[in-house]
Parts: C-alpha cells; sequence; structure tokens
C-alpha cells in the first residue's frame, strides 16, 4: 500500500504551482476566492464570499468550505500560494486511496484492496482532479472513508467506529450533497450488519439531514448567491419539464467512456462489473449504478457534457471492478511441498470449522482452496496450479490485448461525434492559460485596491480572481450601455475591455501593455466616462 500511495503522490505533483487557470479554472478560482477571503477577511465557515457581484461581502451559499478554509490556515503559515491550496485536495486524495484499500479488502481480501486503491490512484480523471482546487475530491475522500468505517463497524460491532462512519458522512454531504449517492451501498453494508444497528440508521440520516439545514440556514440568512438550492430546484424543474431524453443517454454513454471507465481501464471494469453483479455484493452494487444514473438524470445532459468532474462519483465504483476482475488472475503463492497425514489432518480440522468459503489465511489462501488442499496428493495440486496459472495468463494477456487495441484504434472505431475536442487527451487538462493571469495582475497593481471593477473579458471569475478586487464579470458582447450605467450605479469604477481597438466613446480609456483597455467609468462628480 505503501508503494500505491507513493505513486499516487508522484502522479498528482506535476503542476502543483501552477495558476489555477488550467481545465475548469473558473470553479477553481471561486474556490480559491473563498480560500483567500477566509484568509483576508472573515476567517468564518459559515461566511463563504466570492468576488462577483459588487461591493463586498459578498457571501455566497455554497457548500461547507473545508477545503478552503484548511488551505487559509496554510497560507496563515506560508502565504497565500496556489501550492498550498493544491496539497489540501491532494491529501484529501490520498486518504481516498488508503479508504478505497479498506473497501476492497473488506469485500474480497487484502489484493482487492490494493487493486482498487491502485485504479483509484492512476485513473487520469482522478488524478486531474486530485490537484484541482474544487470540492469534489474531498467530498469523495470522505465518503469513501465512512463508508470503509461502516464496513468496520460492521465486521466488529464497535459503537465508536460507528460513530466515526456518521461524522465522515455527515462532513461529505456538507463538503458536498452529491456524497449521497455513497449512502446506497453504506445502506446495504448497514442491512446486513449483524448488530443492533437502528441507532446507526438513524445517526446517518438524522444528523448530515440536521446539520445540513443547520448550515444552509445560516448561510441562506446572509447570502446574495443561492448556488447550492438554486442549483437543486433549477436541476429539478428541468427534469420535471423536459424528461429523459435520448440525446441523455447518448452523453451518460459518452461522458462514461470517457471519464468514467476511459480507454484505459474499459475492458477490466466491465468484467469486473459483470463479476460484481454476480458475487455476493450484487445487491449492493446494482442499486449504485441505478443511484449514478438518477443522479446523472438530475444533473442533466449540459451540465455532464460541460462540467466532467460530475462524473467523479462513479470513479470508486470502477476501480472496484478492476479489482475484481484483476484479483483471480493475482497467482496465489500455494505450497507444494508433501504434507504429512497428520499435517493435512490438522489443517482440514481447523478449516472445516469456518463459515465463510471466501475467508483467506495469512497466505492469502480461502477456505475452499484449503480444504482441497488438505485432501489432494501433491502432484494433482502442483498440476492444478500450473493450469490455473496458464489460465490467469491468458485472460491476463487477452485483457491487455483489448485495452491496447482499443487505445490504439481509438480514432477509427469511436463516433465522429464523440472525437470532437479530442476527450481522450487529458494531458491537455493541465495547459493553463496565461491571459487571465497577465490581465489581472496588471489590473491588481494599477487599480486602486477598493474599487470595484467590471471585468469584460470572460464569462468566467478567472480574470476578477487574479486582479485581486470585487465587482463584476460580464463577456464583452453583453457589456451594454444599459448594464454599464446599472452597475455604475451600484458603485462600479473601471471597466477593462478585452477587446483590441478603441472602445466605445473611449476619452478616459487607456491601454494597457498586457492587451486590454483600462477604462474610468465614473469621476468624482459621479459622471460616467465614455459611456
Amino acid at each position: 500500500m505503501t508503494l500505491v500511495m507513493l505513486a499516487g503522490l508522484i502522479v498528482r505533483l506535476p503542476g502543483i504551482d501552477q495558476p489555477l487557470t488550467d481545465f475548469h479554472g473558473w470553479r477553481q478560482c471561486d474556490t480559491a476566492a473563498v480560500a483567500r477571503f477566509f484568509y483576508e477577511r472573515e476567517m468564518n465557515i459559515v461566511r463563504p464570499q466570492l468576488p462577483y457581484a459588487g461591493a463586498p461581502p459578498n457571501y455566497a451559499e455554497l457548500e461547507l468550505g473545508l477545503a478552503p478554509m484548511l488551505a487559509a490556515w496554510g497560507y496563515r503559515l506560508v502565504g497565500e500560494q496556489v501550492w498550498v491550496a493544491r496539497s489540501v485536495v491532494i491529501g484529501f486524495s490520498l486518504v481516498s486511496l488508503v479508504a478505497m484499500f479498506r473497501i476492497g479488502r473488506a469485500m474480497a481480501g487484502d489484493r482487492a484492496g490494493l487493486l482498487a486503491a491502485g485504479t483509484l490512484a492512476l485513473h487520469p480523471v482522478y488524478v486531474y482532479f486530485s490537484r484541482s482546487f474544487q470540492p469534489d475530491v474531498p467530498m469523495i475522500a470522505l465518503a469513501l472513508s465512512a463508508w470503509a468505517a461502516l464496513l468496520s463497524w460492521a465486521e466488529t460491532g464497535r459503537k465508536a467506529t460507528a460513530g466515526w462512519a456518521i461524522v465522515l458522512f455527515t462532513l461529505a454531504v456538507l463538503v458536498k450533497p452529491p456524497a449521497l449517492l455513497f449512502a446506497v451501498p453504506m445502506a446495504v453494508v448497514w442491512w446486513q450488519a449483524r448488530w443492533v444497528k437502528k441507532w446507526v440508521a438513524a445517526g446517518l440520516i438524522l444528523v448530515p439531514a440536521a446539520a445540513v439545514a443547520a448550515y444552509l440556514g445560516a448561510v441562506h440568512a446572509v447570502a446574495e448567491h443561492p448556488f447550492v438550492s438554486g442549483l437543486a430546484q433549477g436541476a429539478l424543474t428541468r427534469l420535471l419539464q423536459e424528461g429523459i431524453l435520448a440525446s441523455w443517454w447518448r452523453e451518460c454513454l459518452r461522458g462514461g467512456f470517457f471519464f468514467v471507465l476511459t480507454p484505459f481501464f474499459l475492458w477490466p471494469a466491465l468484467v469486473g462489473l459483470g463479476r460484481l453483479l454476480a458475487g455476493p455484493w450484487a445487491l449492493a452494487m446494482g442499486l449504485w449504478i441505478v443511484a449514478l444514473l438518477s443522479f446523472f438524470l438530475l444533473v442533466g445532459e449540459a451540465v455532464l457534457y460541460n462540467l466532467q468532474y460530475y462524473y467523479l462519483p462513479a470513479i470508486p465504483l470502477v476501480a472496484l471492478a478492476v479489482a475484481a476482475a484483476l484479483d483471480p488472475l493475482v497467482l496465489k503463492t500455494v505450497p507444494l511441498e508433501d504434507d504429512t497425514d497428520e499435517q493435512r489432518a490438522t489443517a482440514e480440522a481447523d478449516w472445516q470449522m469456518s463459515d465463510d468459503l471466501g475467508e483467506e489465511d495469512e497466505v492469502g489462501l480461502t477456505v475452499a482452496e484449503r480444504r482441497w488442499l488438505a485432501t489432494v496428493p501433491v502432484k494433482k495440486r502442483r498440476w492444478r496450479q500450473q493450469a490455473q496459472a496458464k489460465d490467469r495468463r491468458l485472460l491476463a494477456v487477452l485483457l491487455l490485448g483489448l485495452t491496447v487495441v482499443s487505445w490504439w484504434q481509438l480514432e477509427t472505431w469511436l463516433p465522429a461525434k464523440w472525437r470532437e475536442g479530442e476527450p481522450w487527451r487529458y494531458d491537455l487538462w493541465y495547459h493553463w492559460e496565461e491571459r487571465p493571469v497577465q490581465i489581472g495582475q496588471a489590473v491588481d497593481r494599477t487599480v486602486p485596491v477598493d474599487a470595484l471593477v467590471v471585468m469584460a473579458v470572460e464569462e468566467s471569475p478567472r480574470t476578477l480572481f487574479y486582479g485581486r478586487r470585487f465587482g463584476w464579470f460580464v463577456e464583452p458582447q453583453d457589456c451594454t450601455p444599459e448594464y454599464l450605467q446599472q452597475v455604475i450605479g451600484e458603485g462600479a469604477a473601471f471597466l477593462i475591455w478585452n477587446i483590441e481597438g478603441p472602445p466605445p466613446g473611449g476619452e478616459a480609456a487607456r491601454w494597457m501593455d498586457e492587451g486590454f483597455w483600462l477604462i474610468q467609468l465614473a469621476r468624482s462628480d459621479g459622471v460616467s466616462a465614455g459611456f
């Protein structure tokens, strides 16, 4: 497991100190703005702020800012550094690897746990978002840890472990509500546990519900942006109006292929899903798949197409599926020396007492395998092991061959629409845009600290974030005279115009070397300049 953790850390380090303008930079800059204002203005987790919509304070109805708060505490130690923010998410992602190992081990033994954790450590989509400063991976880490703790409670019956599962699951839901998807396999664990469990169910339901209600109540009372409740209501309204569209199914297939299964894990994951749905965990896995599809249906086709991180809650399922496919291919070390009659009789007596045919001993052999070993002569045992090794090698070569051929011929067998934008080029996600950073830093050097700024640069808060100013962001074509009069009335002092050539009526405009117009909107006498 140490090697898995080390590999997971290494692949997450590239670009740890680069600006937050890589893939989904707008979401990262939003999260980073919350962390900055915790650090600079108000270290209060129920008072998250964003830089847009006018003068501060701009409180927003956001998820619990656990990652931004941890980053803000890091800023207090070393100053505001992007590597601090990314390191917080990387830390959560490593926690998720440990939780994934514990879940896989509880389901099928140590090898399965290592394979599941290894898949999660190297999954290209999960790797990218594991160093992207946004709340999705922290949510998954907390939810997986809650699931692992509940599995431990189901095995030991320790009340403290169940209480820890309740706390972790509550935090996961507060960090981001899609953590509720993990309640499905957790509910199956609870149902199948042998212990007194009513209080555990009550805790897993009532504590998160009460915590979310209390948090949203505290935030909503002062928030100017009802993001959480607004997004939920909008998604439900859209679903009721549109229903299930054929295009949604197509997008689920496309997104599921590129961002959940990926070309790297496609064939092992499909084989493993078949094994999971035919094994003792069929109920949990089947219900989990239904819950994931329901979630994708709720968020809708447009969100899935544009916001790939909404697929992240399905990736742990793929990790378990890959483990289920590859675990049988790992050859177990079977003792081949001749046993004495006394040794065989003792082994048979010991292992006949166990009811769990899948239970493994210290060398990784199940009860069923030990029973067979206790009664089969060594020559037949050696022949059987060699035959199994050959079968496993053939299956491993088949899966590897299918993966290589599928990847090599990817562009020839994929539908043309799926090839648009090369969604399999995960390496492109790491490329960051320099222009929003340059413009923002120029604004920070030029504009007074307390001035409100209108960023007519892009439909994204990235430039406003790097400008370190409060104000508004709007696309240039939407920056009409009527809009400007409105924001001037709310205190806007400067306009950043990101189009070459003189802006309309630009007598108060200044062309900056970074390639934008800096326009003064209001003079001291309150007269609008240039518009």
